[in-house]
């Protein structure tokens, strides 16, 4: 049992590089467990069978045809997970809680004109004096008032 120990945990060995679990560098001598990896060989892998594919049965779960149908898996329990985790009626309501769209998808593209034209008209409606401000430096012509000694029938 000891030999058949041995060559399962050969791996452990200790190499010149790194030092095995059971060679301390503190030891003047090694281990013995040491000096029984180092006498055991390593455990090979077991080689696998490669089946052929004639060698097979014919598949349980097949009809008439030769098609093969899954059977029918059990119904999953539902248990209840472990750990300090929210009430699942509270997880489902907020993933599925209905959308509430942003002030850019709810406001209408035209909105900024509709309000700047509702503010001229109240503007207009609320005036108290018709004629629109001109300041001093602005120079009104007067209007042209033709004289009577350069006035003819003709022009």
């Amino acid at each position: 049992k000891k030999d058949y120990l041995a060559r399962k945990m050969h791996y452990l060995l200790s190499t010149q590089q790194i030092a095995g679990i059971y060679n301390s560098p503190y030891r003047k001598e090694p281990d013995p467990w040491e000096m029984q990896l180092r006498k055991a060989k390593p455990l090979r892998h077991k080689k696998k069978i490669e089946k052929n594919a004639m060698d097979l049965p014919w598949p349980i779960y097949a009809d008439s045809f030769g098609l093969q149908t899954m059977p029918t898996l059990p119904p999953i329990r539902r248990q209840k997970p472990q750990g300090p985790f929210r009430d699942s009626v509270d997880v489902f309501q907020q993933r599925f809680k209905p959308l509430e769209p942003s002030v850019q998808v709810v406001a209408s593209s035209s909105s900024l004109q509709l309000a700047q034209e509702k503010q001229r008209q109240e503007e207009w409606r609320n005036r108290i004096q018709d004629e629109t401000f001109m300041p001093v430096s602005y120079n009104v012509p007067d209007e042209y008032i033709p004289s009577m000694q350069r006035a003819s029938k003709y022009g």
